[in-house]
């Protein structure tokens, strides 16, 4: 038996049911922002971020001040002041701040504080910072008698990395300054006659002033755990910084490496270096940045193999159309360089590593002697000088020493022909140690 025909009005009334199942306009509109928001970036997510207190619990929540349930609570707290406040005054609510709610419904407004968290990631999407990479670094495990020191994964961020992932999303501007440019800052070093500036490879490269971005390394120690009290544990952090950015630690240094000074295997008692290895990866970094190009091999020199096609594939290419990385500074205090770096010891009879300050001399040598006759003014290390402190192949290294002399096997040499026009003849020892030799000069 055939069906009945439907009536005239069929469509019109199945179309009305379906809006009334979606809701009224209102609704339908949320629900389209909603749908536009889930498919938007996460930088176009930040930007609907309407509300300063949403912005500030975000940078809470991010550093691990507050947690995601604690940040919807106090949401949720103002979200309900706001409403009572529009309401008293006769307005509707979607007036109100979308960011603001959309906080307060993380976990059901607060009713079900364990989903918080993952709503907020959800709404969050994936994070924008670079990549870390994961290697096998030999680490010292406290808790086991024997055999204490095992490779165990850890994560680097490093160099190169950052500063790709900074020109794939446009945020240079946060690298090169207010000035959107290193011109002013080169100007400045060329005006004052800065030793390290003399005979740097970096002069014979075309437009070096306008793609050299100098940065600073960072190495320190700093408790992180039961801070002022017994048990405390400190944690050796290697950040990166440009010298031109502007704004607080927290938003102008970037993490490379960090591990706990317990974990730390040194060569002399455990046959391993934790420290060795994790420099050998960052100098490695360092050197394919500062040339400004993709890696063309591995940390340990070898070709990239038929297992890394992404490496192989943008082997050798310019990194970020032409910028490059150009070590400039190694902060830190007297103790890392000392401890850490094996520089001279501050308490040593000639404690600099760029005069010839000697303690033991008559009272003009000495580095406490800040007089216009003080003879360490007239004596500063030249090039020679300076080389003959860390020789090739013998006397006292450095972690930063030891892994620049890799840089001149014949596997880092690749491309040399290319960036001759840059250099004008291949980098020689000091000029690969001049890119991170440290300014451990004492402020006098």
């Amino acid at each position: 038996m055939p069906s009945p025909a439907p009536p005239a009005d069929f469509s019109a009334r199945e179309s009305l049911l379906r809006r009334t199942r979606l809701g009224g306009r209102r609704k339908r509109a949320k629900l389209e922002r909603d749908r536009q928001e889930r498919a938007a970036g996460p930088e176009q997510r930040l930007r609907v971020v309407d509300s300063e207190l949403c912005l500030s619990l975000l940078q809470d929540w991010a550093w691990g001040f507050i947690s995601a349930a604690r940040l919807s609570s106090r949401a949720v707290q103002a979200w309900r002041d706001e409403q009572a406040l529009l309401a008293r005054f006769g307005h509707a609510g979607e007036l109100g701040s979308r960011s603001l709610r959309t906080f307060a419904q993380l976990g059901t407004f607060g009713k079900f504080t364990r989903k918080a968290h993952g709503d907020l990631l959800e709404i969050l999407g994936e994070p924008t910072a670079p990549k870390p990479t994961t290697v096998d670094l030999p680490v010292k495990v406290v808790k086991l008698a024997r055999s204490p020191v095992r490779r165990l994964p850890q994560q680097l961020i490093l160099p190169r990395v950052h500063l790709d992932c900074w020109y794939k999303q446009n945020q240079l501007k946060d690298v090169l300054g207010p000035t959107g440019s290193p011109e002013t800052f080169w100007a400045a070093v060329q005006k004052t006659g800065d030793p390290r500036l003399f005979d740097h490879p970096m002069l014979q490269r075309p437009g070096w002033q306008e793609r050299g971005v100098p940065y600073a390394i960072h190495g320190d120690a700093v408790p992180v755990t039961a801070v002022g009290k017994s048990g405390s544990r400190s944690c050796d952090v290697v950040s990166i910084q440009s010298l031109l950015s502007v704004g607080s630690s927290i938003d102008v240094k970037h993490v490379v490496f960090a591990t706990f000074l317990d974990n730390v295997a040194k060569p002399a008692a455990n046959d391993a270096d934790t420290m060795g290895e994790a420099w050998k990866i960052i100098t490695w970094s360092l050197w394919f940045a500062y040339l400004g190009i993709w890696p063309t091999c591995d940390w340990d020199g070898q070709p990239w193999g038929d297992d890394r096609v992404s490496e192989k594939a943008v082997a050798g290419t310019w990194l970020a159309q032409g910028y490059f990385i150009v070590p400039w500074l190694l902060k830190g205090d007297l103790d890392y360089f000392a401890k850490n770096l094996h520089l001279r010891n501050y308490n040593a009879n000639k404690p600099c590593d760029f005069c010839g300050c000697d303690k033991s001399k008559l009272f003009e040598w000495w580095p406490s002697n800040f007089t216009a006759r003080a003879a360490w003014k007239r004596n500063l290390f030249d090039k020679a000088q300076w080389q003959a402190l860390y020789p090739e192949g013998g006397g006292r290294r450095t972690p930063v020493t030891n892994q620049i002399e890799r840089l001149h096997t014949p596997q880092y040499q690749t491309r040399v022909d290319e960036i001759r026009d840059w250099f004008g003849q291949p980098c020689d020892g000091f000029g690969a140690r001049a890119c991170v030799r440290a300014r451990v000069c004492v402020e006098r």
